[in-house]
């Protein structure tokens, strides 16, 4: 059984990217890769940690 912890950001993505000086379509790139290789799950703001 995996062990996940949820985060909450209070930002857009578009709001994200800005924070992190990154572009909006780069978080969004990463974001999704990392949901297709398993480590998170993104569900609108919600980004669920997997372990």
């Amino acid at each position: 059984m995996t062990a996940s912890s949820n985060l909450t950001f209070a930002f857009t993505r578009e709001q994200l990217a800005q924070y992190i000086c990154s572009e909006r379509s780069s978080v969004c790139r990463e974001l999704g890769r990392m949901q297709d290789e398993g480590l998170v799950r993104v569900n609108g703001n919600i980004i669920t940690l997997i372990h």
